[in-house]
């Protein structure tokens, strides 16, 4: 299930004529929609004759379904992540005695698919544990230039204050350029920082 579409996304498919990965329907549609909304297994003896069988994934795929369970895939709180689905027994038709087998192996698919999403989301939240140090190491290796600079203005000014006027001009335009490179500093800490 796809949360911000709404959607029930083909992801692993297997079989003779697959849907491709990534092709989607509402989740309010079809058998599995139902599946999903209500949490509920179904077991369909003739998918032609149920209301609910998206005929056009048979028209797009090539496949003709026949009979299927559908099992809902749910985080051990109960929420649904998606649906498992299984068509055409080889022998026979599927029946409730495959319903349970499958939903053992919807649980741990369930399982294996919620465990993926916590790994992912946990390796995002080092990388933002990470990067929030990095940050934070290079605003305290800037704190110094910063102060520094204010500090070498001051002094400057000073020095310059006290200097002989034997040149004014050539003085003036020191001063002044010292100024702009103190700036300048100043300015690029502030702005990495």
């Amino acid at each position: 299930a796809n949360p911000e579409t709404k959607e029930l996304v083909f992801y692993h498919v297997i079989g003779d004529r697959p849907p491709n990965p990534g092709m989607a329907f509402p989740w309010t549609q079809g058998i599995a929609g139902t599946v999903f909304v209500t949490g509920e297994p179904i077991v369909i003896k003739d998918a032609k004759e149920d209301q609910r069988h998206l005929g056009e994934i048979d028209q797009i795929t090539g496949f003709h379904t026949q009979d299927m369970i559908a099992i809902p895939l749910k985080r051990w709180e109960g929420d649904p992540i998606g649906v498992l689905e299984v068509m055409n027994k080889r022998n026979g038709r599927l029946d409730q005695d495959d319903v349970g087998i499958l939903t053992i192996i919807g649980a741990f698919t369930a399982l294996s698919i919620e465990q993926a999403r916590l790994f992912q989301e946990a390796k995002l939240a080092e990388v933002v544990r990470i990067l929030g140090n990095i940050g934070h190491d290079v605003k305290n290796m800037l704190m110094p230039v910063l102060c520094g600079t204010s500090l070498l203005k001051d002094e400057i000014n000073e020095v310059f204050a006290d200097l002989p006027n034997l040149d004014p001009q050539k003085g003036r335009a020191s001063h002044e350029m010292c100024l702009e490179v103190i700036e300048m500093v100043a300015n690029n800490a502030k702005r990495i920082q």
